[in-house]
């Protein structure tokens, strides 16, 4: 897909989600999802947020996976979803 600020092509993945990738033969597609899927677990391609009282954090869903550690206990976390309206992705 075509990041629509950048004008760049990517390719977004997530182990959960995805199955294979379009215009690549099937051996080549599980190859690639398996070197993507371990580069996410990289710590130096993470970013890991420190809560703070008064703190918020958003993301951009199309250009990187998120995943909430529970490492908050014995603290509670409200969490609000907030959905912007964008562009209709493109190729």
């Amino acid at each position: 897909r075509t990041h629509p600020e950048t004008g760049k092509q990517g390719v977004y993945v997530c182990a959960g989600f995805t199955k294979h990738i379009e215009g690549i033969d099937d051996e080549e597609s599980e190859r690639l999802l398996g070197v993507l899927y371990k580069q996410s677990q990289i710590p130096e391609y993470q970013c890991r947020f420190k809560w703070e009282v008064g703190s918020v954090a958003f993301w951009d869903n199309a250009a990187v996976q998120h995943y909430a550690s529970a490492d908050y206990f014995p603290h509670t976390r409200v969490v609000e979803r907030v959905t912007i309206c964008g562009e209709k992705p493109y190729y």
